[in-house]
């Protein structure tokens, strides 16, 4: 696998950036040319937009506060292990098939987590919206309140 250039390209570069431990860092593996390796990394990558987004729709943070948020995040839980775990999960759930009745189910399984995937994100659109329209709502009560004092204070000193 190593012939082709471009993954032998690709795999001199990572092995360059593993000799500073970034991927030990930031999700506790090592570098190696895997398919568990690239399943860690997948998942990483997944947690850590997931959760920036999630951060940056329902909590008032920053788009660079909710992303420091999910990169720490996305840290300890490689510390934690769950992304070893999960990549040989993923690996076994993949390729660990037997006859026409497991590669069935995967497609059954993955067809279920899309449709779940969608109505959890209806889900979520929806309490953001919520949450965005109260703050909202809020904000411009505040804005309201401000400025009737600011007329009222406005009227007094007039007279």
């Amino acid at each position: 696998m190593l012939k082709n250039e471009a993954i032998s390209a690709v795999d001199s570069f990572m092995n360059k950036v593993d000799n500073y431990y970034l991927f030990l860092i930031l999700f506790n593996e090592r570098y190696e040319l895997s398919l568990t390796f690239f399943f860690a990394l997948i998942w990483w990558i997944f947690l850590f937009f997931v959760l920036s987004g999630v951060f940056r729709d329902v909590l008032p943070f920053s788009k660079i506060t909710s992303s420091f948020i999910a990169l720490a995040l996305a840290v300890i839980v490689g510390h934690l292990g769950l992304y070893g775990f999960l990549s040989l999960l993923t690996f076994k759930f993949i390729f660990y098939q037997e006859g026409i009745w497991g590669w069935s189910f995967t497609l059954l399984f993955f067809v279920l987590y899309f449709v779940f995937l969608v109505y959890l994100k209806k889900i979520i659109t929806t309490i953001t919206n919520i949450l965005r329209n109260v703050r909202e709502k809020n904000s411009l009560r505040g804005k309201v309140e401000k400025s009737d004092k600011f007329i009222e204070g406005y009227r007094k000193g007039y007279k």
